[in-house]
């Protein structure tokens, strides 16, 4: 345990490069230009090419680089902000990465950008449709394969007390087709510090198939038909935003009053260019039905009190692609023998970092089925020695401080 912790966990966040079996590892951080407070979940992308990776929630970043791709370019973009495109060598001198909101006097108006197409303003109904109805000419309709890092982590009032992380290759079904991506663990580690988890350990049943559901474009969340939304969902416009420098619309929505039932509130943006859907962030304030099947002490009463979700695509050779998935599921337990109660935040996290033509072949093995539990699956594909040329989402805080307890523990 101990040589497993110092290998994999030892991360240092704002340190410059690191050498790693013929790859480069560029390290740096995210900020608000203004405030300096580091942006979570900004897209790091390496220009010209299928190497991406995203910061965490404190705006930290790693990207491990091919040797001859270390004088390239990355290109660093968020929600609201101007993208940044800065040199490999720049970044490694500085390793702070400053992004500036988008000017919002230099963008088109909601109405001008409206009155392009042909839209007004209480149609924002009329513009989601219309992106549906042109996921064949904006998304892949061939498939393709993808590589991506994820990662599940339980936090227990605040303070991170399991982690689960893998790297999974994704058999990515065409857009517009009935076949199921299909998803294939190739390498894995954990972490669990039972010493502070109060003897309970929660296991979430395909969180890694869940990541790749919330995949709007290929699986709609509505739950409805596309032609009933109107029926079940009101429609807004809000304020448009920059992607990167791409301008993108915001459409809000939520179930109608008179509408019961498991439905979805939240923002859909959608590109001007190419009216496609570029990030969508929706959840519930309270979940009738477990999207996560649990297990679980007999003694332990679990409530879920919120799920949110969120999904990113990226623009790349004139299509739309999935590049990151996000879900924070909000747990309240009590104890039924001491009456003990604790408040539980398990987030997955889904970042594809390279993509290829061909598809992947998921053996049965490897392969992560809707029950299946990536814990116990782990085991069979530990590699402490294969982490470093993956490209992998930096640790936050809370999870170098668990692994560091657990070394202690483990001395």
């Amino acid at each position: 345990m101990k040589t497993f912790i110092s290998s994999v966990f030892a991360f240092m966040l704002l340190a410059t490069t690191i050498t790693a079996g013929g790859h480069k590892i560029i390290q740096g951080k995210v900020v608000d230009s203004s405030t300096g407070k580091g942006i979570s979940y900004a897209s790091i992308t390496l220009s010209g090419c299928k190497i991406s990776n995203i910061t965490n929630s404190e705006g930290s970043f790693e990207i491990k680089l091919p040797e001859d791709k270390v004088n390239d370019t990355l290109k660093i973009d968020f929600v609201g902000y101007k993208s940044v495109s800065a040199s490999v060598g720049k970044i490694k001198k500085s390793n702070i990465i400053k992004l500036e909101k988008a000017d919002a006097e230099q963008t088109m108006s909601l109405g001008e950008a409206l009155y392009n197409k042909g839209i007004r303003p209480d149609e924002a109904s009329i513009m989601v449709k219309t992106a549906f109805q042109l996921v064949r000419d904006n998304y892949c309709t061939d498939g393709c394969g993808m590589t991506a890092f994820y990662r599940e982590s339980i936090k227990r009032e605040g303070l991170c007390v399991a982690v689960n992380e893998a790297i999974i290759n994704i058999d990515k079904s065409p857009y517009c087709s009935l076949k199921q991506d299909k998803a294939g663990i190739f390498k894995g580690r954990k972490n669990y510090d039972a010493l502070t988890s109060d003897n309970m350990e929660i296991k979430l049943q395909g969180g890694v198939n869940d990541a790749l559901d919330i995949d709007i474009v290929k699986s709609p969340f509505l739950g409805t038909e596309l032609k009933e939304i109107d029926d079940i969902y009101s429609f807004s416009f809000s304020e448009p935003v920059f992607i990167g420098d791409r301008f993108n619309f915001v459409v809000e929505f939520k179930p109608k009053e008179n509408r019961n039932g498991n439905y979805f509130a939240g923002k859909i943006y959608i590109d001007y260019k190419t009216n496609a859907i570029s990030r969508a962030e929706f959840g519930r304030p309270k979940n009738l039905s477990y999207d996560y099947i649990l297990d679980r002490p007999s003694k332990i009463k679990l409530a879920i009190e919120s799920t949110k979700y969120t999904v990113n695509y990226k623009f790349t050779n004139g299509k739309w692609f999935l590049d990151h998935s996000r879900t924070e599921l909000i747990l309240n337990s009590k104890n039924r023998e001491t009456g003990k109660e604790n408040r539980y935040v398990v987030n997955t996290e889904l970042a594809v970092n390279n993509m290829q033509k061909e598809y992947f072949e998921i053996d049965n093995l490897s392969k992560l089925k809707a029950n299946s539990k990536l814990s116990d699956k782990i085991n069979h594909f530990s590699d402490t020695n294969f982490w470093e040329n993956y490209n992998t989402i930096a640790p936050d805080y809370s999870l170098v401080a668990l692994t560091n307890r657990i070394a202690q523990n483990h001395r």
